[in-house]
Parts: C-alpha cells; structure tokens; sequence
C-alpha cells in the first residue's frame, strides 16, 4: 500500500506546504481491554510518535515508547496506516503526519514512568475514538 492509497483526513490549505511526518503508535490493551492513550497540553494521542531520519518503524516504535511511558516493546503487529494534514502547535509547521498503528505487547513487569507532560488514561477500547485529538487516530480506533 503506498502512501497516496491510504485514508486520509484532514485537509489541506492551499498555499500552505506540508512535510511528510512518518510516525508509529501502539495500540496497548490491559487486561480489562481498556486502550492506554496519553494526555498532553497538545491534546490526547495513542502512545507513539514520529520518527527519526532514517528509523524503521519499529525501532521509533520502541524508542518512543520507552521515552513515553518507560516501557520495552516485546512485539508489535501493524493494523492500519493513515494519514492527516494538521498543523503542529509543538512544531510550528504543517504536516502530513503518516501513521501506522501497531497491536503491541510490551516486557512484563510493566513500570509506567510517563514524561513530566504526559499523563496516562485507560478508557474502554469502544469509546477511545472519542478522546482522541486527532482524527485519523479515532479512525485507527475503530480498526483495532
């Protein structure tokens, strides 16, 4: 599947351009199914993030993970990609932020150490779309 045939939400202002943003987020279930999503001052997300230049999938995976949440990724499956024109209060720049969603599980024990902006939230797998800020995660969402 190349990137032009993914979904895409979001659209796109003329005269404004947009850098291709790659990303990978995890889909991370407990025991009660409920999804771990992260609040921050920019708004709620699936754990995850962009990646570095030239970073496979899913070593920013893992990278970001660990940075996130401190935590170790096991395994990780893709579910879906999509793709969203925003524009990035954190960064400043309008992106085209390329997402692909993993089912992943992480080491055991599982010792949370989230960063000082983030704050972890367990909601029911079937209203986390809800919660989400940005629109092509509530999509993924519905793919899990």
């Amino acid at each position: 599947m190349t990137i032009e045939n993914i979904p895409t939400f979001g659209s796109q202002e003329s005269g404004v351009t947009y850098v291709d943003r790659p990303g990978a987020y995890a889909f991370l279930l407990n025991k009660h199914f409920e999804l771990a999503i992260l609040q921050t001052k920019y708004g709620t997300f699936l754990p995850g993030g962009g990646l570095d230049p030239g970073e496979s999938e899913i070593v920013g995976l893992s990278r970001e993970l660990h940075e996130e949440m401190g935590v170790k990724l096991l395994t990780a499956e893709i579910v879906c990609r999509s793709a969203q024109f925003l524009y990035s209060r954190h960064y400043k720049q309008h992106f085209r932020k390329i997402g692909s969603f993993y089912r992943v599980e992480l080491a055991q024990p599982i010792r949370l150490k989230l960063e000082k902006d983030h704050e972890l939230l367990w909601v029911d797998q079937r209203h986390a779309g809800l919660e989400l800020s940005e629109e092509s995660q509530r999509w993924a969402v519905e793919r899990i």
